[in-house]
């Protein structure tokens, strides 16, 4: 419904956004897109319904029968937005990095694609998708996420096409196991990352918060599910979606701790992470209203239950005031962003001892060599194994907060 020639918005508080009056749902998004660039934040778009907050009552990632939201449709719409938010933005922000060995800290230009990549279907779920074969009332989702990624790929080779896993059991979104037989074939396969949405019982009580082993049945069950594709480097895993309410104080700490450590490459109980030297956990998004969220509903501020949780698989954070950026309804030129950040002290980290033998880096050497249409193609994010890798063929960690940018007729 973003994409759909309608109205103006009508569900805008022009008040506080008056830069957004008279614009179009899609221009709106444009200004958010452009905002996330001026102060160098990367954005992955996810469809996440056809109508607008319909995402619970749709099966299928096209409408049946519908004259409008056709499959053909669907694979358009991400074509068109491929192609609207390709190229490179530059920004200039104020990056709190030491200076050779003292204690200065510089500016830096930060160049890259601000939109980065597609998530094409949010909780692909039973009874009408399928994962590997069709039936008389099934689809096949995995060969619509091959279609629509190659289709994405044929007109911007930059992106990242994320594909999430199948629901079952009233988890969607949530279960890769038919990759083993069944895998996504793309175009330029090093711009594939799968997805998994993993939720506490606070959204639903599956029977594995019930098992008797709990907490500690949780790692093979993510392994069987959708962990083994990072475990065995055949693939970055995004946890696109998680969050807690903290309900049930004790069993939700205790499934957050053991995701948080699961992501950090903790695949086994020793409290050791096991990934090699240079490897990153884990990408994730966390939560959305429903299922609890980074943020608290002000929006502004965090929520800090939560990022107790997470704040070691941080970067060391930068400190300071947001920097300064005023949008226009018009194109103008690239502005140049200057934070005032200050510094701060440098972190300290303390090894944890392990009695693993040392393994060898597994810091990319090269990045992968990407071909479409027999032509060689760069990009700025690729993957190698389990790792999302930059245009040096360094490992990067995707850490992200879902977001709605939705028309409400």
């Amino acid at each position: 419904m973003l994409i759909t020639p309608l109205p103006v918005n009508k569900s805008i508080n022009f008040n506080f956004n008056p830069d957004l009056r008279g614009l179009s749902p899609l221009q709106c998004m444009d200004q958010v897109v452009k905002y996330c660039g001026a102060v160098g934040l990367r954005v992955i778009l996810d469809r996440h319904s056809s109508l607008a907050d319909n995402g619970w009552k749709e099966s299928l990632w096209f409408i049946p029968n519908d004259p409008y939201y056709t499959e053909n449709q669907f694979i358009q719409d991400w074509q068109m937005l491929a192609q609207r938010y390709a190229g490179t933005y530059i920004s200039q922000v104020t990056i709190l990095k030491p200076y050779h060995y003292n204690k200065y800290f510089r500016s830096m230009r930060v160049k890259g694609t601000t939109v980065i990549g597609a998530d094409l279907w949010n909780d692909p779920k039973p009874p009408l998708s399928a994962w590997g074969w069709v039936g008389p009332n099934t689809r096949d989702w995995r060969i619509a996420a091959q279609t629509a990624g190659n289709a994405i790929l044929a007109v911007n080779s930059q992106w990242l096409i994320f594909v999430e896993g199948l629901g079952t059991n009233g988890w969607p979104g949530s279960d890769l196991t038919y990759v083993q037989s069944n895998p996504v074939v793309l175009s330029m396969p090093s711009q594939l990352v799968y997805s998994v949405h993993e939720l506490s019982q606070d959204a639903y009580n599956q029977t594995w918060f019930f098992d008797p082993t709990y907490p500690t049945n949780l790692r093979a069950l993510w392994r069987s599910r959708w962990g083994y594709l990072a475990e065995n480097a055949k693939s970055p895993i995004f946890v696109g979606c998680f969050g807690t309410f903290f309900v049930n104080a004790v069993k939700d700490d205790q499934w957050l701790t053991q995701l948080v450590n699961y992501m950090n490459g903790q695949f086994t109980s020793d409290g050791v992470s096991d990934l090699k030297a240079g490897q990153m956990g884990l990408s994730w998004s966390v939560g959305l209203q429903d299922i609890g969220i980074l943020l608290n509903y002000d929006y502004k501020t965090v929520d800090t239950r939560t990022m107790s949780y997470l704040k070691t698989s941080f970067a060391p954070l930068l400190s300071g005031p947001v920097p300064s950026y005023t949008p226009t309804s018009t194109p103008s030129s690239r502005p140049t962003i200057v934070s005032t950040l200050k510094p701060s002290a440098k972190p300290s980290f303390t090894a944890k001892p392990s009695l693993k033998p040392t393994a060898p880096s597994m810091i990319p050497t090269s990045r992968p060599t990407n071909v479409l249409n027999g032509a060689q193609i760069f990009t700025y994010y690729s993957t190698v194994g389990n790792q999302i890798v930059d245009k040096d063929g360094k490992s990067i960690r995707i850490a992200a907060v879902n977001w709605f940018v939705t028309y409400n007729q």
